[in-house]
């Protein structure tokens, strides 16, 4: 089979949009005749990775420029008309990597004319590529398969222009599933989102393909030493601020779903443990790294107000080498969740969740529980959790520095190799074969 991998981000960056493509590519690759792969210029806002592989035999490699606003779009931004423009020319203005996938769809049409694929595939964010695959099928007829690495209609990242621009993206959302003839997604939750919103989609056209984890040897658990003092947390993964305040949710079709959608960032189960650390009073015994990129002008005040900058560190975005190294050196790894202001079940599963598994270090869970918390208790995974309440975090951080809690049973080692990368890179394989082979 010859494919056509169609992927804004890949290594050597040290960004999470890169993780997924690069392992897919890494594991199936060999078992393809050819793999061209289209994607933009590495981004100067991540940096660079050695640890990386960059380049197999049978794949090539197609690089555009534009991975960000053009002069005259920044122009726009200066003279501030950007949001009003951007009101009229949604396709066009909407995302800044629409540019690479402008030039990447130029050499295609190009290309495709004495090039033969048998299919491609293609993993968002941004949408502007699923948009590049769906175009090029209607062109040349080539079947595409469409990855939502992340939501996009309901991102909880994104802040909608307006109603219109969520309504006029989420019909396009719709469009792309209908014509691919697969969609992945990376949680059962996404899925029946999915099937919510574009009710016409058929439920086996949509598969679970989950980010997995690289298995080099078995997983073995490294539980804290059972003696009282100074307990080390880590975290990997970027962050941007939420305050902590009292959020509503309003079914208005013109304040929600375009504006934040249906999620708060899991900056707010940050907020609480902060909070809950200092009401604990244990700053002397708890230690809290923070590695990644970071928005938190808030969330550094209360760090300040509540005397805690002791406690809290903020590394930076490092390579993914030194994030394992000190994922070992730690004695829990923190993982803030994303919660549904509508009370709806939670479903995101973060690729950091799976290195903290294949680190076999106990996980602390803050926020309710959902399908990541779901996910550890199939695995039998060592993890504690607190609900998004300073007291209940509180109390959490007493018991770690008292050492009161345990663990038992060991791993469910059939559900751990289900999550390894190759199995999840094998499960694309198949279904990319069957899908192709079927058109």
């Amino acid at each position: 089979m010859k494919l056509l991998f169609i992927s804004n981000y890949f290594p050597p960056i040290s960004g999470p949009g890169a993780i997924r493509p690069y392992y897919f590519v890494k594991h199936i690759h060999n078992k393809l005749e050819k793999v061209t792969v289209l994607c933009a210029e590495n981004d100067n806002t991540y940096g660079k990775d050695e640890s990386f592989e960059t380049s197999w035999d049978n794949v090539e490699f197609k690089r555009f420029p534009g991975n960000n606003f053009t002069s005259f779009q920044q122009l726009l931004f200066r003279l501030k008309l950007y949001p009003l423009l951007n009101i009229f020319f949604p396709k066009t203005f909407f995302e800044r990597q629409s540019t690479w996938a402008n030039n990447a769809e130029k050499f295609l049409n190009h290309h495709l004319k004495t090039e033969e694929y048998d299919g491609i595939y293609v993993t968002t964010g941004p949408f502007c590529a699923a948009l590049m695959a769906h175009r090029v099928r209607k062109k040349f007829g080539i079947p595409f398969v469409v990855d939502f690495r992340d939501s996009f209609s309901g991102s909880p990242a994104r802040i909608w222009m307006s109603y219109w621009h969520w309504k006029y993206f989420t019909k396009l959302e719709g469009r792309v599933i209908k014509e691919a003839s697969a969609t992945i997604v990376v949680a059962n939750g996404l899925k029946d989102e999915l099937l919510k919103k574009h009710p016409a989609t058929k439920p086996e056209s949509i598969l679970v393909i989950k980010n997995g984890f690289e298995q080099k040897e078995k997983v073995a658990i490294d539980l804290p030493a059972l003696k009282k003092g100074a307990i080390n947390i880590m975290y990997a993964g970027s962050l941007i601020d939420y305050d902590g305040g009292p959020v509503k949710f309003a079914p208005n079709k013109f304040a929600i779903p375009y504006r934040r959608v249906n999620y708060n960032m899991g900056t707010r189960s940050l907020y609480y443990t902060l909070k809950g650390l200092a009401k604990s009073r244990l700053q002397e015994s708890v230690s809290i790294r923070i590695f990644g990129k970071h928005h938190l002008p808030v969330t550094n005040s209360i760090i300040e107000q509540a005397g805690l900058h002791n406690s809290i560190q903020f590394k930076g975005k490092v390579p993914f080498s030194e994030i394992h190294k000190n994922m070992q050196a730690a004695d829990f790894l923190l993982l803030p969740m994303e919660e549904r202001i509508d009370g709806e079940r939670s479903f995101f599963l973060t690729g950091k969740l799976f290195e903290y598994i294949h680190s076999g270090k106990p996980i602390l869970a803050i926020g309710a529980e959902n399908e990541a918390t779901e996910l550890l208790t199939q695995l039998n995974y060592p993890f504690l959790r607190a609900e998004n309440d300073i007291d209940a975090v509180a109390d959490l951080l007493k018991r770690l520095v008292n050492r009161d809690f345990s663990f038992s049973g060991e791993l469910n080692s059939q559900k751990l190799k289900e999550c390894t990368r190759e199995e999840q890179a094998n499960l694309l394989l198949k279904t990319l074969q069957q899908k192709f082979k079927a058109v």
